[in-house]
């Protein structure tokens, strides 16, 4: 019983300080809410004042009717004062207009599009504790035309926080974070006299230090009348006031102390009526119980086949001798127990000997058993050429950190997936494995099971199909004839560059460019000439375009496209251009042009800004538009497609270069 009294007290004394503490949290989180809600209700009204048609209408007169009808309406405001962009007074439901209040916070907030709540403030005018809630005032298209602002009197947060009380000491109040108090206390005869002095009282407790650091109230302490308290606190108001929530400890222990005294009476008389049963019972079951200690010491030291002699107990008790037999069954139950783990050992080891896969054994990272097919894994001579040493030893150095992370994740009981390495062979190969690991008993001992699989024909099947899917999309992608990009990944490099525009907010451009008298270029010199033509100017555009993400596409017969990625519009033109040099400087024959004696081509080039409002077929669709104007100005040109809004259709054809 005495030991049952310890924990009791001590069980009740908690009990009591979190019941308290408890009350104190349902308080102030009730508080918390009420004040939070508050805040929300006072700024929403002056918000919806903000937005009524007269304000942002700047209907002075309706604005007043309107104000003076919300005054009225709402007692716990001392007046609704709209304020121009200039900072002056216009409305004032309680006081003088003209007045300005441009250096004042909430003006600056409001010109950034922000509401505000200040801190509690006296008025000027009513001398009385007031919290400022503004809200700008936006025109339809979201300028700054003033703001309109209320002062909500502190009385209707006191009021409610006296409501809020509970036992015969527990008090709430709110203070600011410079401690000042914000609303009344519920013992103000007790506040000390250095704080009577102050004009504004003000409190400076340990609480109000841990609340400036957001830390937990793990114990009392002395509030601001010198009395040992429990309490905690709650933020309100975007973490400008701190509720505060005390009870005595006095209050609260009072009780428990009763408890104590009376508990340590009755303890006492327990004590002395046990003593003297204790002393008679003690003999006879000392001696017992000394010979179960006795069993148990020679069972621990592998003795599995000790017995206690049943003459020795038959003396003793049924409850005594009861111990013994029990004792007895319990060591024949080890004894057979130990025998079948000798025998489980004896097949897993065989299992393992005989297993197709490698197996290892390690213990702290050295290897302390190694199977037949591990040895042949990795090709040593025998078991003992690799027992004794660190299983890093066979790992391939960029794995080293993985399987010291498995071996950690294993000591700490964590789940480890099937992982795959590389170990090194004993003449130096190296191969990749499949590796799993699980924690064993091994000689008694705790160590890690690694059962290893050759994976290297598998991972040398899975890399010859990794390069012919890329052997097949390079393929799938690519213009047979001309060895460029073909039509499909056009379209889709097209859109993936019109995506990363978006995301980016850069310009993307696009030429388009078509062989002048290409038919007739076919019907002249054969396909064959035809096909080399093409072959020419396609090797002809790659060279001009000088960076990595410019890329030529086939577009179709002998109409190529080429995007332009971060490029502007003249950076368009000038690629353009220096690509149509380049292919009449080629001076490829052509007696059948009515442009030139040589090959030429036709160039059209937009460039754009993308939205997600649009599709990239516009792009095609503008730069199809400049390439058409080219060719009805005489072709071997280059013509633009002005750098616009996605989806403005004018057209301004750009000069000759």
């Amino acid at each position: 019983m005495f030991f049952c009294y310890i924990p009791f007290t001590i069980y009740v004394k908690e009990f009591r300080e979190n019941e308290a503490q408890n009350n104190i949290e349902q308080m102030i989180n009730l508080q918390q809410l009420f004040i939070e809600n508050w805040f929300n209700e006072k700024a929403t009204y002056i918000q919806t004042a903000s937005q009524l048609p007269a304000v942002k209408e700047m209907d002075k007169e309706k604005m007043k009717e309107a104000f003076e009808s919300f005054d009225h309406n709402h007692d716990e405001f001392n007046g609704v004062v709209f304020v121009n962009k200039s900072g002056i007074s216009e409305i004032d439901t309680s006081g003088p207009i003209g007045i300005d209040l441009s250096d004042r916070q909430y003006f600056k907030e409001a010109k950034k599009g922000k509401p505000y709540v200040s801190d509690v403030l006296i008025g000027r005018q009513s001398n009385q504790a007031i919290i400022i809630f503004s809200s700008p005032v936006l025109d339809n298209n979201q300028q700054f035309q003033g703001l309109v602002f209320g002062a909500v009197r502190m009385d209707t947060i006191n009021e409610v926080m006296k409501k809020f009380r509970f036992s015969e000491t527990g008090q709430t109040y709110l203070v600011n974070r410079d401690g000042q108090l914000l609303t009344d206390l519920r013992f103000p005869q007790s506040i000390k006299q250095d704080m009577e002095s102050s004009s504004i009282e003000k409190i400076d407790t340990d609480i109000l230090s841990l609340a400036m650091q957001n830390k937990k109230v793990s114990q009392s302490y002395q509030d601001y009348s010198g009395s040992t308290v429990f309490g905690d606190y709650r933020w309100v108001n975007d973490y400008k006031w701190l509720i505060i929530g005390e009870i005595s400890e006095d209050d609260i222990f009072n009780p428990f102390y009763r408890l104590r005294m009376l508990l340590t009476v009755i303890l006492l008389i327990v004590l002395m009526v046990g003593l003297g049963a204790t002393f008679l019972l003690s003999k006879q079951i000392v001696e017992p119980i000394n010979a179960v200690l006795k069993g148990a010491h020679r069972m621990g030291k592998a003795k599995y086949d000790y017995r206690i002699k049943p003459s020795s107990y038959a003396k003793y008790p049924i409850e005594l001798q009861e111990l013994g037999e029990t004792f007895n069954e319990m060591a024949e139950m080890i004894q057979l127990q130990m025998h079948s783990v000798q025998k489980s050992e004896k097949r897993y080891r065989e299992l393992v000997e005989s297993s197709p896969n490698a197996i290892i054994v390690h213990q702290e990272g050295k290897i302390v058993y190694a199977n037949p097919a591990s040895v042949r894994l990795l090709k040593f001579s025998s078991p003992e050429d690799l027992i004794g040493h660190h299983i890093i030893e066979h790992i391939h150095p960029d794995y080293h950190e993985v399987v010291k992370d498995r071996i950690q994740k294993l000591e700490s009981n964590e789940a480890v997936n099937l992982l795959e390495e590389k170990y090194i062979r004993s003449e130096g190969s190296i191969i990749d494995v499949e590796v799993i690991a699980t924690p064993i008993e091994y000689m008694d001992k705790p160590a890690f099971q690694i059962i290893i699989e050759d994976i290297s024909e598998r991972k040398l099947a899975e890399q010859k199909l990794y390069e012919a899917n890329e052997l097949l999309r390079h393929l799938s992608s690519t213009d047979g004839l001309t060895g460029v990009k073909n039509r499909r990944s056009f379209d889709e490099n097209l859109e993936m560059e019109w995506q990363r525009a978006i995301q980016n907010s850069t310009s993307l451009s696009l030429i388009m460019l078509d062989i002048d008298c290409f038919k007739a270029f076919n019907d002249t010199y054969g396909h064959q000439g035809g096909d080399e033509c093409l072959k020419l100017v396609a090797q002809t555009i790659k060279n001009v375009l000088q960076r990595p993400s410019d890329g030529v596409y086939r577009y179709g017969g002998e109409e190529f496209g080429i995007i332009l990625p971060e490029t502007e519009e003249e950076g368009a033109r000038k690629v353009a251009e220096n690509i149509r040099i380049a292919i009449e400087n080629l001076e490829i024959p052509h007696s059948s042009s009515k442009i030139s004696q040589w090959i030429t081509i036709s160039l059209g080039t937009t460039t754009m800004m993308p939205t997600k409002c649009t599709p990239s077929m516009n792009l095609i669709a503008s730069a199809d538009k400049a390439l058409y104007q080219a060719k009805h100005d005489g072709r071997n040109c280059v013509r633009s497609y002005p750098q616009v809004n996605i989806g403005n259709s004018d057209f301004t054809k750009n000069n000759t270069y």
